[in-house]
């Protein structure tokens, strides 16, 4: 833990194939966590997730269409 509210968790691909990941995410307790997953290989290459079930086109477009 870096702070109460902030950690580190470390996954390694032991097969060495990628993951899909989850593209929806029941409640909101998960709403707006976010992570980074890097290579252990070349530690320069990292990509940045937050969890947003809202972007998900199935969710945004009926959001959309109720403000209109």
């Amino acid at each position: 833990m870096h702070n109460s509210t902030t950690g580190t968790v470390f996954f390694e691909l032991t097969d060495k194939k990628a993951k899909g990941l989850k593209t929806f995410y029941k409640g909101l307790t998960m709403n707006g966590k976010h992570f980074k997953i890097r290579s252990l290989l070349n530690k320069d290459v990292h990509r940045h997730y937050t969890i947003s079930n809202t972007m998900d086109p199935k969710v945004y477009n009926p959001l959309v269409e109720c403000l209109l």
